[in-house]
């Protein structure tokens, strides 16, 4: 009696030991489906959506007509093709322990798009090489680069973190609550422009000077300098400085907004 009684113990705690050990292999190195990452015919795709939980993106030019879609850590992600539009989702990892933070990698062919949809949430973005009627960006904590942008409308916020355009065309809309703004335009101004900030300096470049503009900056705490207009331009205003000035021709001048709560403001 007492053997079988054994031998019964000891099968079970042979299958709970079977059990416990593959739970365990599971846990150490999880198979994804998505690790070698997916590829998307470019012809066939006219705008993308690029949204990220807890992980950074990066855009960078592709060597061939597809679009490439993977992480740096081969993890699984969600990408989807309907109707012309890629959708790609990237959340946090779903571990209940996650100290690292991935990259969502994504190549683009040389191609225009119709809109190029950033969204990053605790999460850097970078970008090289974009080309879209219209590119929109949202962040809510981290940093946001993009080198090169040709386009017709530029519009994104991002709560905290810098926001750095360089060598970008076409209109833009920026607000950031907390951060730095730099910006180098190599285009010309359609109809209007806006940058906003909370705390943080603007510093916007023009590769070729405007040949009309109209400007309206102002910080309420901070300093102006501006290498279009001249220094007696700039006028105290309370703790902080405007300009107000017109640069050429009045006669449908497109206009740049510039509003700074606390940050120096620097046009050249």
């Amino acid at each position: 009696m007492n053997l079988m009684i054994n031998r019964k113990i000891k099968m079970i705690t042979t299958a709970l030991a079977a059990v416990l050990t593959l739970s365990l292999s599971g846990c150490d190195s999880k198979p994804s489906v998505n690790s070698a990452g997916q590829t998307f015919d470019g012809k066939q795709v006219e705008e993308i959506i690029l949204n990220t939980d807890g992980q950074n993106i990066e855009i960078r030019p592709a060597g061939s007509s597809e679009i490439k879609v993977s992480t740096k850590g081969g993890k699984e992600i969600s990408a989807e093709l309907n109707g012309g539009v890629l959708d790609v989702k990237y959340g946090s990892s779903s571990s209940l322990v996650n100290f690292k933070t991935d990259t969502l990698q994504v190549e683009l062919p040389d191609k225009q798009f119709r809109k190029i949809s950033l969204t990053a949430f605790a999460g850097q973005i970078t970008g090289e090489g974009l080309k879209a009627d219209e590119l929109v960006f949202t962040g809510d904590s981290g940093s946001l680069e993009i080198n090169g942008f040709e386009g017709n409308h530029i519009r994104g916020k991002v709560a905290s973190g810098d926001i750095e355009l360089n060598g970008i065309t076409g209109d833009f809309h920026i607000e950031n609550d907390a951060g730095n703004v730099k910006v180098s335009h190599n285009g010309q101004l359609a109809q209007g422009c806006s940058i906003r900030t909370g705390t943080g300096k603007v510093e916007i470049a023009f590769e070729n000077a405007p040949g009309a503009l109209e400007i309206d900056a102002s910080t309420e705490s901070g300093k102006i300098e501006s290498s279009l207009t001249s220094a007696s331009a700039v006028n105290a205003a309370g703790a902080g400085q405007e300009l107000k000035a017109m640069i050429g021709s009045a006669s449908g001048a497109p206009i740049l907004t510039i509003k700074s709560s606390s940050g120096s403001i620097y046009i050249k």
